[in-house]
């Protein structure tokens, strides 16, 4: 047996925003979060591939063949193609255009699987005319993935026919035993049941192979083929498409109508199967379901521009034309097959813990129980009990993070150590933190109060009137013996805050300051006219004693001369 990954991997969990969209969707919660990140539960995950629809950064992929199919092209190995009816939704081609360009790259042979619907019928409408109780259809890989991992009660009631690519795959290796099988599939389930599948060799999607066509090189033309590389099916029911495989057992009076019942969307199987003992299995004995909506003309990888009922249509039309095959083409008979309990048992969420989970979330009243499913569960109980299986993150609800938020937000406005006053147009006070009360407690303002009740607001008529920012202005109320720096803006069109300081005591520090140096002033200078008197009084005394020498030396040198005149 082949073993495979998982097909459905996060090629790029960088990219991932937390939406939580591929969770809302996934009606089986098969996914989980951990570290911002989303992760496949791959025993409860059917592979319906609506997470690969749904996310909108594209962070999930199939994990395919297609490298190695390309490989084996380019070396020139020995390869069929095997393809459904849905190839007429790829690029608009025909399934004729389509098998030209896919032999004209490299494919020697290439046939549509429906060419053996006739064979499978015969099975089918056997296997239901010998039953005694209910047949489940098990042609759709996801409802049979569905029944074995989360309803195995249905388990007896599933037709024991493996899907139609397998048994084209395995006829095909018969017919070319030197060829590898490669299989354009349109469902994603395929892609995990294909470790059931040793006849298939490659699994690509229908998208896969228009790329393969179109930027392969060409290695040859159709035109110049000397062998037949593809025979035109000549009949169909396009099973594809809901309900027409329960027509077809009614049509050949297999059945009667009223014991046929056929459904398409994963929901409406979930709901089905969940509900067996409401009289189901003894009203019906035949049951179609599709996980599809419509059926396989809206799976994943279709991306046609069609509407729904174009796409129908375009089936329809194609085999609207044809008749069924007289002579059966299988090569080796429709083996029989077996379907497996996996039933996957999720870890029970302990319910005193799912409640103090809830309460850590803020959920402790019918008020804030939302259960809004922003965070992609149903309800609370549900988010909550992820968390406590290991599944989801306390920080996935939005309400508990903006509780989280504000309660921070509020603890910061409540203890911070200036006042914090928010106001409208007409100066009416909308919030105001404690220590504003503090500051203009004799005041006692409160919210729906006036500003202009309590002080002069025109400096604030700059922000209001014209939504300019008004810096640091200063503030005195001398009655209340305070001094304030305050800072006005807008915070939005209808409010305004204003960032209230008490600077009072930096104030009368200032003001203390100043006294100090005034009085310093004041003594320097007395102290500047006492020197200047005592240098003064000097300066006199020291110009007479220097007159008084004067005069003595002229005596004395009047004396000389008049000595020297005797002499």
């Amino acid at each position: 047996m082949k073993h495979f990954p998982f097909p459905i991997v996060n090629k790029d969990n960088s990219n991932c925003l937390d939406c939580y969209r591929c969770l809302r969707k996934c009606p089986l919660d098969a996914i989980e979060f951990s570290s911002g990140r989303a992760r496949i539960i791959t025993e409860s995950c059917v592979v319906c591939g609506e997470c690969i629809r749904e996310c909108p950064q594209k962070t999930k992929r199939i994990i395919s063949d297609m490298d190695f199919v390309v490989r084996a092209l380019n070396e020139g190995k020995p390869l069929v193609l095997s393809i459904g009816e849905m190839g007429l939704l790829v690029g608009k081609m025909s399934i004729l255009e389509l098998a030209q360009k896919a032999y004209n790259v490299g494919f020697d042979y290439i046939e549509e699987m429906d060419v053996l619907e006739e064979d499978v019928i015969h099975e089918v409408k056997d296997f239901v005319r010998a039953s005694d109780k209910l047949v489940l259809s098990s042609h759709c890989p996801v409802v049979v993935n569905l029944v074995e991992q989360h309803f195995p009660e249905w388990i007896e009631h599933l037709m024991p026919l493996p899907s139609l690519a397998s048994i084209h795959a395995r006829d095909l290796k018969k017919r070319f035993p030197n060829h590898m099988v490669v299989h354009a599939a349109s469902c994603t389930a395929e892609f995990y049941n294909r470790q059931n599948d040793e006849d298939i060799d490659y699994l690509i999607t229908l998208s896969e192979l228009e790329r393969i066509i179109r930027y392969n090189p060409v290695v040859r033309n159709y035109e110049e083929a000397e062998e037949p590389y593809y025979v035109e099916f000549e009949g169909g029911y396009a099973f594809s498409v809901v309900g027409n495989l329960a027509s077809r057992l009614i049509d050949d009076a297999v059945v009667d109508r009223n014991a046929v019942e056929w459904y398409s969307g994963l929901d409406a199987c979930i709901d089905i199967l969940k509900n067996k003992d409401q009289g189901l299995c003894e009203e019906v004995q035949f049951l179609e379901l599709m996980a599809c909506e419509s059926g396989c003309v809206t799976s994943v990888d279709i991306l046609s521009p069609d509407s729904v009922f174009g796409r129908c249509l375009r089936i329809k039309q194609y085999n609207g034309d044809r008749v069924y095959l007289p002579t059966f083409r299988l090569s080796v008979p429709v083996e029989e097959t077996t379907f497996e309990n996996r039933k996957y048992d999720r870890p029970k969420a302990d319910s005193q813990a799912v409640r103090e989970e809830m309460d850590a979330c803020f959920k402790d009243t019918d008020a804030t129980i939302l259960n809004c499913g922003a965070c992609g569960y149903d309800t609370c109980y549900a988010k909550s009990a992820a968390v406590v299986r290991g599944e989801a993150t306390r920080d996935m609800c939005i309400s508990y993070l903006k509780s989280k938020a504000e309660s921070f937000a509020n603890s910061v406005v409540n203890n911070i150590a200036s006042g914090i006053l928010v106001f409208d147009k007409n100066y009416t006070i909308l919030q105001l933190n404690p220590y504003i009360q503090k500051m203009f407690g004799p005041y006692h303002m409160d919210v729906g109060g006036k500003i202009s009740d309590y002080f002069d607001v025109r400096y604030m008529r700059k922000t209001v009137e014209k939504g300019e920012i008004v810096r640091n202005i200063k503030i005195a109320f001398k009655d209340l013996g305070i001094w304030t720096q305050q800072t006005i803006q807008p915070l939005d069109s209808e409010r305004y805050v204003a960032f209230i300081v008490d600077i009072t005591d930096s104030e009368k520090q200032r003001e203390q300051f100043n006294s100090v140096k005034r009085e310093l002033l004041v003594n320097a200078n007395q102290v500047i006219d006492d020197q200047m008197r005592t240098a003064q009084e000097i300066a006199n005394r020291l110009g007479e004693t220097t007159a008084a020498t004067k005069i003595t030396l002229l005596k004395l040198i009047q004396e000389f001369e008049r000595e020297k005149e005797l002499t």
